[in-house]
């Protein structure tokens, strides 16, 4: 049998929550893409958003978190990571 050699990086991803109307969550995705990081979108709406901010006891967005699940914070925190 035969066993695939997966690289990590194709098999984990990113995840961002962002809500409407936001430009660091544009920049956000933004940045991700410019260093070809793949990643999940989780887009807030109504309720999810106060709830979000209550599970995580964060109150702006976006929020992001790397492929092992650490946070890495908002958009300035994602600067940062990436240099």
């Amino acid at each position: 049998m035969r066993q695939r050699n997966v690289g990590v990086e194709k098999v984990l991803r990113y995840k961002i929550f962002t809500i409407e109307r936001c430009i660091y969550c544009v920049r956000a995705k933004m940045l991700l893409n410019k260093h070809g990081v793949s990643f999940e979108e989780k887009h807030l709406r109504g309720d999810d958003i106060n709830k979000f901010k209550q599970l995580t006891k964060l109150n702006t967005l976006p929020q992001i978190y790397d492929a092992e699940q650490n946070h890495i914070g908002g958009y300035a925190e994602l600067c940062e990571h990436f240099n």
